[in-house]
Formats: structure tokens, sequence, C-alpha cells
């Protein structure tokens, strides 16, 4: 008789323990798109309508594309390093983004840098 109960007790735990709620977490955030960034959903412009915006000449848009193509390559580049620790690749892309912007001041006329920042100091604030 105790024979059967300790082994009616011992199945009981070990059914137990098989029979665990399975708990799953639900996003209930969409995800974005690739192609939007959390700064783009902020202001609602994407980076090409914000160079839309600026009236570029085709001299001005082909000098802006490589410079944002040499500087996605140099992101890439420093993110793919594994020499390099968390901070070292910080400043490096922040050394990356100040070059970019110091060619891309140099491209653009002084009324289509104002716009420029602006919008970019729309998108860091939402």
């Amino acid at each position: 008789m105790y024979r059967s109960f300790l082994v009616s007790i011992v199945c009981f735990i070990s059914i137990g323990s098989f029979a665990q709620i399975q708990r799953t977490t639900t996003n209930t955030y969409a995800p974005l798109p690739k192609s939007d960034s959390a700064a783009t959903v902020a202001t609602g412009k994407s980076n090409k309508e914000v160079f839309k915006e600026l009236d570029l000449t085709k001299e001005q848009r082909d000098k802006l594309k490589t410079i944002k193509k040499e500087a996605k390559s140099q992101k890439e580049a420093v993110l793919n390093n594994d020499n390099l620790k968390g901070m070292e690749k910080m400043q490096q892309l922040k050394m990356i983004k100040q070059n970019a912007d110091a060619e891309i001041k140099k491209i653009l006329t002084e009324e289509q840098w104002q716009k420029f920042i602006n919008e970019r100091k729309l998108k860091s604030t939402e």
C-alpha cells in the first residue's frame, strides 16, 4: 500500500512537471520595414525626400551619392572589424560621420546646408 502510494506521488509530480504552461511572448509592436529608420518615422521623411527638398543639381547629387557610398563602406568596415572594441567603433563611426558631413557641406550652398541641418535636428529631437 505504501509502495503504491509512493509510486502514485512520483507519477503525479513527474506529470505535473511536464504539463507546465508554454508561455510565448508576442511583440505588440509591428517591426519597421527595413527602408524606414526611427528618424524617418519620427519626421515622416526619408533621406531621399530630404535631399529632394534641397533642390540639388545633378553634379551635387552625383557627389552626394559618392560621399554616401564611401561613408557606408567605411562604416561597414568598422562594424565588421572584430579587433575594435565598442568605444573605439563608436569613435571611428563618429569620425566617419564628421568627415562625410564636412564633404557634404563643401558641395551644398549655405541655404541647402541649413535646410539639411534643420532636418537632421528634427529627426534627432523627435
